[in-house]
């Protein structure tokens, strides 16, 4: 099984973060292969300061990669 594991908290010091790792830790124990991203790594604005804008490179290789 793959599952993309996505973490939209900017903060890995979070409760979010921490609940994520523990379901990665639990799926891969049960032998599935996660990928894991943290949208706070990535060249993305969630608050859409300037509008709503065409998908950028990071989210794309993201988007590409998830299927």
């Amino acid at each position: 099984m793959k599952i993309l594991l996505i973490n939209g908290h900017p903060c890995k010091e979070s409760f979010c973060y921490a609940l994520a790792q523990a379901y990665k830790q639990g799926a891969q124990s049960a032998g599935a292969k996660i990928r894991e991203v943290h949208v706070d790594d990535q060249e993305f604005n969630p608050n859409l300061t300037h509008g709503i804008v065409p998908i950028n490179s990071e989210m794309a290789k993201i988007r590409l990669t998830a299927a």
